[in-house]
This record gives structure tokens, C-alpha cells and sequence, in this order.
């Protein structure tokens, strides 16, 4: 499992830089902490997560040509990565619901966020002029929470699925920008630590790696 780490979890660290990045957020935190740079994160994941499915009703308009294989992409997607076959469930089908809490472990950092997968999943398509199609705004949640509701549900198996927490603020800033982050390094180095369903965080890796592919895309 040690050997896997490094390749998988890199790239979930990507993402969070990445998505930094589109918001162009990442010159300004090295002046802010705590609850600043939760709503950052909050907001770059949101944006990371739903950059892979950009298309909206206006612009398949404008793009009413490309439309066929505009939707076929955003819906290749969805599947790939969060549609589960369950033949225990009505029609066959569920999607990945995983939940990740991003905390720091210094006490009164006010750094809480939560990551939600597929929280509605009745609500991952829209109705269009042209039909219904993926909705890349459901694809997560993210929410920032006060220390004491981010304490009281950190071990709510029904509340948070793996809780990723970092040393401090200036952690998750420094790796910020950088473009390749070593996990490893942040593991011995006591800069990062992971708490419980680890299945969750090989999942968030796999996600992870198909997102910075559509970066480069």
C-alpha cells in the first residue's frame, strides 16, 4: 500500500493546487489563514471538481454543433468515475457518495472543510432545451465548518468517511503552487496525516487522476 500512496495521492493534492489556481487564489494566502483559506479551499475544490464539465445550457447555444459530443463527454465522466452497478438498489444503479473532511491539527485554526461526492444524486442532471444532461455544479459540495462541528462529526462513520489532516495553515500553503507534491515527504515529515475509511482516499486519488487529465486535455 506504501508504494501505491505516493502515485495515487499526489494527484489528489494536484487537484487541490489546481484548483487554487483557477481561482487564482494562491498569491493571496501566503497574507491569509484559518478561515480564509478554508473558503479557499472550499472554493478550489468546487471549482476543481467542476471545471472537468463546463458546458451549461447558455453555451450549448452558442456551441449547438459540438453539443452531441460536449454532453457525451460530461457524461462519460460521470459514469466513469462515480456511477456504481448495485443490483441491490432500484434500477441497478447508485453513485460514489464519499465524504472527506480537510482539517489541520493545531487547535483553532478555524481550516474545516467538507468534501461531499454526489450529495444529491437526483439532482446530477438537469432538464435542457435539449434534453437532460449532467449538471456539473452537483457533482460536489463543499462546506466550511466551525472547529466544534468539524470535531463533533470528524468520527461519524455516517457523517465523514476519511478525515485528512494537515500539521497547520502553513502546510497547506506551502504546497501550494508547487507542482509535483510528494506525499510520502508530507507523511514523514509529520506535515500530513489520514484517519479513517482509507478505501475513500484511494477512490478521491482515482478521481483525482482522470480531473488533472482533463486539465492537460
Amino acid at each position: 500500500m506504501h508504494a501505491a500512496f505516493p502515485q495515487i495521492n499526489s494527484e489528489i493534492l494536484s487537484v487541490i493546487c489546481e484548483g487554487f489556481r483557477k481561482a487564482k487564489l494562491d498569491k493571496r494566502l501566503d497574507r491569509i489563514a484559518g478561515t480564509a483559506l478554508a473558503n479557499g479551499m472550499a472554493l478550489a475544490l468546487k471549482l476543481a471538481f467542476g471545471f472537468t464539465m463546463i458546458t451549461s445550457t447558455w453555451k450549448s447555444i452558442l456551441n449547438y454543433i459540438s453539443l452531441g459530443r460536449l454532453y457525451k463527454k460530461d457524461r462519460d465522466f460521470l459514469a466513469d468515475n462515480f456511477e456504481i452497478f448495485d443490483p441491490g438498489v432500484e434500477g441497478g444503479k447508485r453513485y460514489y457518495q464519499g465524504k472527506i473532511l480537510f482539517r489541520t491539527d493545531k487547535k483553532g485554526d478555524d481550516m474545516n472543510v467538507l468534501l461531499k461526492f454526489c450529495p444529491e444524486p437526483e439532482n446530477l442532471y438537469k432538464n435542457t432545451i435539449f434534453g437532460k444532461f449532467p449538471d456539473p455544479d452537483a457533482i460536489v459540495s463543499t462546506s466550511v465548518l466551525e472547529e466544534e462541528e468539524a470535531e463533533r462529526i470528524e468520527n461519524d462513520p455516517d457523517k465523514v468517511d476519511v478525515v485528512i489532516l494537515f500539521k497547520d495553515v502553513k502546510a497547506i500553503i506551502g504546497m501550494i503552487g508547487k507542482p509535483d507534491v510528494d506525499l510520502v515527504n508530507l507523511l514523514l515529515d509529520n506535515l500530513m496525516h489520514v484517519r479513517g475509511n482509507v478505501g475513500h482516499l484511494f477512490k478521491f486519488g482515482s478521481i483525482a487522476t482522470n480531473i488533472k487529465l482533463a486539465f492537460e486535455l
